[in-house]
């Protein structure tokens, strides 16, 4: 039972095997993450205060073997991903703080063999592509 959720993607979060759910509230506010196995999952707040987290997107962001997450907090004017340390913890890193931002993708947008971010705003006729530095 999560208010205003709108986003819920499955992925192996914390090393154990068993698969997890990474969440959203995007009409609330919101990042958490849910620790299987079904149907007894346990809840983690990873952002509880970020407003309006409309999308998400999840992969390997920083290239360790693990599943990082972006997501994008329309009300909040931030675009973020959440560094996973394998285990199941978090930290975010703020890559976007202009603009209310409503689409989230990653996507190796130079061939380089990592995930870049993608994001659009709300109402502005932009994207922006920031590429993924981690290592260079």
């Amino acid at each position: 039972n999560q208010p205003g959720a709108t986003n819920i993607l499955p992925a192996q979060l914390n090393g154990d095997g068993k698969m997890d759910l990474f969440a959203t509230r995007g009409h609330g506010k919101g990042v958490l993450w849910f620790e299987g196995p079904a149907p007894n999952f346990k809840l983690h707040e990873i952002d509880p205060d970020l407003e309006g987290p409309h999308d998400l997107a999840v992969g390997d962001i920083d290239g360790d073997g693990d599943i990082d997450a972006a997501t994008c907090g329309k009300d909040s004017y931030v675009a973020a991903w959440y560094e996973n340390d394998g285990r199941g913890g978090f930290t975010k890193h703020v890559v976007y703080d202009d603009q209310a931002v409503y689409d989230i993708r990653l996507v190796d947008m130079d061939g380089d063999g990592d995930l870049d971010i993608l994001i659009a705003g709300q109402n502005s006729m932009n994207v922006v592509w920031y590429e993924n530095r981690i290592g260079k």
